[in-house]
């Protein structure tokens, strides 16, 4: 594995898209988080998204009002989640320790000064899901970030960007590895196959044969199961079509005895993959 899943996405519908966010996660109840066992807030409170909303309206009725015309905005914040495979389980405090790292970061990339950082940081919201470990299927703990698009009345558009993305899984990396003491280029099958909960496909492919380009390829094919775990508990129905896209594409490139046992790790995931 070059780096640990951070998927990114806008939240759409301005205000009222916000609200449904942060009902969702901060939701126990909800038919999501049934294999949800913990949800902690690390960053911000209910009262959070709301500068978020206020500072995107107020953008909207400058828009308005300028005259300067183009589409009205729709989107006032990026979300972004970070998670880890299930043997891998920071504290709480871990988890905190890490989000303040990642939003430093961010804060940092945007270039913002001491004064414009600590507003910044009080207009992001950070959620931590921690997951019931003992089951194969499902995600392991990760955290929802929310971070607004609108500040200072201008639109942080590097925060759509794919290499904005990159940024920030070199900075999950970084502060994995400085603060759990864990390399995302040693988490290798040899690795994995010490950890207590390791899934059963893995093992089954682990003890054949492999070539390193099979190895690669069942690498990808497990942290998109991942990614595809959280897209289908966000019922994000565009992520779950893209990563299907590409495992299907990775698994028919992949020797006939791998696909045979990989035809069983369908079973791992609530959403049904043609493969």
């Amino acid at each position: 594995m070059k780096n640990w899943t951070v998927i990114t996405q806008a939240v759409k519908d301005g205000t009222s898209g916000l609200k449904k966010r942060e009902r969702y996660l901060t939701s126990s109840s909800h038919p999501n988080h049934k294999n949800t066992v913990e949800i902690v807030e690390l960053n911000g409170d209910k009262r959070t998204l709301i500068k978020t909303s206020l500072a995107g309206e107020s953008f909207r009725v400058y828009q308005k009002l300028s005259g300067k015309g183009g589409r009205p905005l729709t989107s006032f914040a990026m979300e972004f989640c970070f998670t880890l495979p299930k043997s891998i389980r920071p504290s709480i405090k871990e988890w905190k320790i890490i989000s303040d790292d990642i939003i430093n970061s961010i804060c940092e990339k945007l270039e913002l000064s001491e004064e414009e950082k600590a507003k910044y940081i009080s207009h992001c919201r950070c959620v931590l899901h921690r997951q019931e470990n003992t089951m194969i299927s499902g995600t392991g703990d990760h955290i929802h970030m929310i971070c607004p698009k609108v500040f200072n009345k201008r639109i942080l558009t590097s925060l759509q960007k794919k290499s904005f993305t990159n940024f920030l899984k070199q900075v999950y990396n970084h502060t994995i590895l400085s603060n759990l003491k864990i390399d995302v280029l040693d988490y290798s099958p040899s690795v994995m196959s010490k950890m207590k909960r390791l899934q059963v496909w893995k093992y089954t492919l682990y003890q054949l044969k492999l070539r390193k380009t099979d190895l690669i390829a069942i690498e990808k094919i497990s942290k998109k199961i991942d990614e595809l775990n959280i897209a289908l508990e966000e019922n994000n129905q565009k992520q779950i079509s893209r990563i299907t896209s590409n495992l299907n594409r990775i698994f028919s490139d992949l020797p006939q005895e791998i696909r045979k046992v990989l035809d069983k790790s369908k079973k791992s995931t609530s959403h049904k993959i043609d493969m």
